[in-house]
């Protein structure tokens, strides 16, 4: 669904409530998917997920030019969302509802493009699929310089962020970010804790104790995560100790179930209140 559309259905939606009463209104593009478009915004009958997808292992990899072109659509997809977000925001100024309310706007994943020998996102954890833009606007904006804030925070705490801007609290930020990926049969997870992250990999079936594999990178010197660190400080080693023990809570928490399923009622009810699923 094109993100003009989706826009479209939230303005009017929004100009049908009262500006004295609270309200939330969820947005979401997908525009940055596949197929990607041509560059005069007409469909595309070439270089999709579809058509990469089907590689195999020890298949070539895309050419250069055709790699190159799938890049330049996807960041074309990227500027036009940012375009409709531009587009909403002054909405929310036209309509006098701009001072009173909080905007957040966050990417749900990024997309590799081979860097590390796959395609497209979900099936790994590092940088280029997981760290992803949160951007903050918020009534009293106009009291502080505009910021780029280089604490890693995880998205998981962003209703704890609107919270302590809304409740004027302190906001507790979590000294880590984790993120997961569940390829068939494995967990794939990424711990961060300031520049340091742990790439850790693992059996669904067993805890994350039990590491198959694992890779150390410092962020700060290696950002694309080219070249794992081979000898481990102590440092290094309190942040892998760290990162095995909090991803074991998470997978004493939710066991080695990550997708609802017919049976599983909670999960599907889950689902349902996220609108990821119908009745």
């Amino acid at each position: 669904v094109d993100g003009d559309l989706i826009l479209a259905m939230g303005e009017k939606w929004l100009s049908a409530q009262p500006q004295s009463v609270p309200n939330y209104l969820y947005l979401h593009i997908v525009d940055p998917h596949w197929p990607y478009r041509n560059v005069d915004g007409s469909a595309s009958d070439k270089l999709s997920h579809v058509d990469l997808l089907q590689r195999r292992v020890g298949d070539p990899l895309p050419t250069a030019t055709d790699l190159a072109e799938l890049k330049s659509r996807y960041l074309n997809e990227v500027e036009y969302s940012a375009r409709k977000v531009s587009e909403f925001i002054t909405f929310l100024e036209e309509t006098g509802r701009r001072d009173s309310t909080l905007v957040v706007v966050v990417g749900d994943h990024g997309e590799e493009f081979f860097e590390h020998g796959g395609f497209s996102h979900g099936h790994d954890s590092y940088q280029e699929q997981v760290n992803v833009p949160l951007i903050v606007f918020w009534p009293d904006a106009n009291q502080w310089l505009p910021a780029v804030v280089e604490t890693p925070f995880s998205n998981s705490q962003i209703f704890d962020l609107m919270k302590g801007f809304y409740l004027d609290e302190p906001i507790d930020i979590s000294k880590h970010v984790i993120s997961e990926s569940y390829p068939p049969n494995k967990n794939r997870a990424f711990y961060r804790q300031g520049d340091i992250a742990v790439r850790l990999e693992y059996l669904k079936d067993v805890s994350p104790f039990d590491v198959e594999y694992l890779e150390v990178y410092n962020l700060f010197l290696d950002p694309s995560q080219q070249s794992p660190i081979t000898e481990l400080s102590e440092q290094h080693r309190q942040v892998i100790a760290d990162a095995r023990e909090d991803l074991h809570q998470r997978w004493l928490t939710w066991g080695d179930s990550r997708v609802a399923n017919e049976e599983d009622s909670a999960g599907v009810s889950g689902l349902k209140e996220l609108g990821y699923s119908d009745d």
